[in-house]
Order: C-alpha cells, then sequence, then structure tokens
C-alpha cells in the first residue's frame, strides 16, 4: 500500500494512474487503480471561522495575523512565505479559524508516537514540537494504525476522521476546546475522505471500498452529537464520494464516478431531499470549495480546476488546465487558490498556484515544495505543508504561511 498524506490525492492519483513513490514506506508505489486500499487523504482546509479560548500549553495573546493590505497578488519573491511551524512528524491535515491554525501529523511510518493534533496561534510563529505555544488538542489523533486522515474545524470543537489501514474501516471523533477532551462521534465501513464542521452539522464523506461498486455516502449528525451508529445518510449508493464542502444550507461534493470520464459534482440540502448534479462528465474530481454562490473544484483526471453556480445554472468555467496533479482548492475574496501534488513517484515539484476571481492566467506563489501535503486560507493568509523528507525520516515537515495580497 502507497501512504499519500496529500488532501484528496491518493485518491486523485489513483484514477491517473500515477505511481505513489515511497513517502512512507521504502520501496513502496506501484500503479493506482482507484481503490481505497492505496489512498491516504487528509482535509483541505474548508474549515469554519470561529473564536475559542487557547489551548494549555498556549503562549501569547489572540490576534489574527494580518495578511497584507490589498492590491496585488502575492508571490513568493513579492511576499516572502512565513514558516509557521517545522520539526513536524508528516503534517498531513491542515485548518484554520479566526485565531488558529490546527493540524494532525500521522508520524513516520515506523511506529512513530509523535502524531498529535495540534494548535497554534496565527499570530506569530511556533516553530519546535517542545515549545509551549504548541497547543497539543489530541496527542494520538495520527499515527500508523491509519491510512488517511482528515480535519476540519467549528465554533468550540475541532473534529477529524482516521481510516484505518486495515480492516476497511474509519471512525469521526471531536476534541471540544472548553474541556480539551476527546469524544467519538461515528464508526463505519469504508473510508472516510473529508470531515467538514459547521455551527450546526458535522458531515463527512464516505468513499466505499471502490468507485465503481457505488458504495459511498454522504453522512451529517448535529454539531454536538455524542457518539452515534446511526448518522443520517443525506445520500448512499454514491460512486466515490470524494471532496466535500458546507454551501449555506447545504452540503456540496465530488464523486469519482464509475468510470474515468463520470465523475460529478452535486450538491443536497441538509435537510434531505435528493441530491442535485450541478456538474457531470468530470475526471476524477477531488477537492471541493463554496464560496458566493459558486462552487469550484480540481480534477486530477485531466489537471483542471473549474466552477460552476451552485444551484447548477451555469455553465462549467475552467479556471485552469494542464495543472500538474491539482489535489487541493479554496477560495476567499482575493481568488482561487489550489495545489499541484507535481511529478511522482518522487513528488519534488509540488506548488502553490492562485487565479483571479474573474479568470485569467494563473499564477504560482510558490514552486518545488516537496511531499506538498495539504492547504488552508483564510481572509489574508493561504497555509500550505509539506510531510518532510526521506532523508530526515519526515521529522522535519513544515507549514508556511503566504500573504494573499500586498
Amino acid at each position: 500500500m502507497c501512504r499519500i498524506g496529500y488532501p484528496l490525492a491518493a485518491l486523485a492519483l489513483l484514477a491517473a494512474g500515477q505511481a505513489c513513490g515511497d513517502f512512507k514506506n521504502a520501496g513502496g508505489g506501484g500503479t493506482l487503480d482507484g481503490s481505497v486500499g492505496d489512498a491516504p487523504v487528509a482535509d483541505a482546509g474548508e474549515a469554519g471561522v470561529a473564536s475559542d479560548a487557547g489551548a494549555p500549553g498556549e503562549g501569547g495573546a489572540d490576534s489574527a495575523t494580518e495578511g497584507g493590505n490589498g492590491g496585488r497578488p502575492c508571490t513568493a519573491a513579492a511576499c516572502p512565505p512565513v514558516v509557521m511551524a517545522d520539526d513536524l512528524h508528516f503534517p498531513v491535515a491542515l485548518a484554520v479559524d479566526a485565531l488558529h491554525l490546527y493540524w494532525i501529523e500521522a508520524g513516520n511510518g515506523v511506529s512513530d508516537p509523535d502524531a498529535p493534533l495540534v494548535r497554534i496561534l496565527k499570530s506569530a510563529p511556533c516553530l519546535k514540537s517542545t515549545d509551549p505555544c504548541r497547543g497539543v488538542l489530541d496527542p494520538m489523533a495520527g499515527g500508523d494504525a491509519f491510512q488517511g486522515l482528515s480535519l476540519a474545524v467549528g465554533p468550540g470543537q475541532a473534529c477529524y476522521t482516521q481510516t484505518y489501514d486495515t480492516p476497511s474501516a474509519y471512525s469521526v471523533n471531536c476534541v471540544t476546546f472548553d474541556s480539551a477532551g476527546t469524544r467519538g462521534v461515528y464508526q463505519g465501513t469504508g473510508a472516510a475522505v473529508q470531515i467538514v464542521a459547521t455551527a450546526d452539522t458535522i458531515a463527512w464523506t464516505n468513499f466505499g471500498q471502490a468507485a465503481a461498486a457505488s458504495q459511498g455516502a454522504i453522512f451529517a449528525v448535529p454539531s454536538d452529537a455524542g457518539f452515534t451508529t446511526d448518522a443520517q445518510a443525506l445520500a448512499s449508493a454514491r460512486p466515490g464520494p470524494a471532496g466535500l464542502a458546507a454551501d449555506g444550507p447545504a452540503l456540496v461534493w465530488t464523486e469519482y464516478g464509475t468510470t474515468a470520464d463520470a465523475g460529478a459534482v452535486q450538491r443536497v440540502s441538509l435537510d434531505g431531499g435528493a441530491p442535485v448534479v450541478i456538474a457531470g462528465g468530470q475526471q476524477s474530481p477531488g477537492s471541493v470549495a463554496a464560496y458566493a454562490g459558486y462552487v469550484y473544484w480540481t480534477s486530477v483526471g485531466d489537471g483542471t480546476v473549474r466552477r460552476t453556480k451552485d444551484d447548477g445554472t451555469g455553465a462549467v468555467e475552467t479556471f485552469a488546465s494542464a495543472e500538474n496533479g491539482p489535489v487541493a482548492v479554496a477560495v476567499s475574496a482575493t481568488g482561487v487558490y489550489w495545489i499541484n501534488a507535481g511529478t511522482g513517484p518522487d513528488y519534488l515539484d509540488g506548488a502553490l498556484r492562485r487565479v483571479d476571481l474573474a479568470g485569467g492566467t494563473p499564477a504560482t506563489m510558490m514552486a518545488n515544495i516537496v511531499n506538498l501535503q495539504a492547504l488552508a486560507i483564510d481572509d489574508t493568509d493561504v497555509y500550505v505543508c509539506n510531510a518532510g523528507t526521506t532523508g530526515n525520516q519526515f521529522h522535519d515537515g513544515t507549514i508556511w504561511q503566504i500573504a494573499q495580497t500586498y
């Protein structure tokens, strides 16, 4: 099994037939065929914005980082990225809220005990794992037992999914900030790909065993739910649900489809009802984001970033094409942002890219990021992380912050 921690990337690369490389397992790799047995996943940063109290061990004043004064789009040359945290053990999931940056570390692949869910203030870097500014919310959120991890933040809590290596099963858990305790929310079979947390709802996608088997589902429970085995399936018998985002009173998601060009973007009300196809005929759509009446998504099958109106009435617009493995997308008032996994099997050339909301020529904000993993966004800044390097046994993962404009 190849272990890649990209947000939705392994599932995406499966459909593209790319080799996996040896991110964690020496000698790993092989062809990818669209089954979840090869597919670790992580959240792409579709996190709610909420204020909360500091976790134990955090220092400093709570104040959001100012990410620029508007106007011109940033590049690495114009807006040098800031290292927010390093010395990380294979970070695979990022999320942000008004004050904090969150991540999960997967460990280095050799029974690494350091696999926590962590948060820090966005107001200043917190570089080393021993620094008191790091607040550990759950010391064992990640780890080698899990094939995939995803993360989302809602008011007062951070929620995450853990998909087990074997057997094919997953769990949903939440950490409440005011009690610093972890509660189990759900356990099921299949593979959880992405989670969303809002003020009212916790929702996630279950890919199932394989897209062609149409065993996937979209689940939702109340945001304060305790453990249940009876989560509401807003959509079931789906062919490989993957990316997920909240869109007002609804959820939007991507699904792979039963063939390479039968992927779709769909929408369903949180109150129930039949799902609505808002874009069909997509090639392995993965990450998805909703913003200002539009839905944006990446498709690694044809290397595109696209959008359409969230009610399905508009034409599909292509914002970028021939991208090198687009695996996560996020949107703000300043533009559309995505990360490219780069070229397998070594993935030495990952990139953070952007384009204006009105379209235009895409631009590179950061280039040649080794083992690029995840993306998160707030109103002013973009956050990305990489897993680290094999030479350092993935103990040198890094999170960067770069302003959106200057």
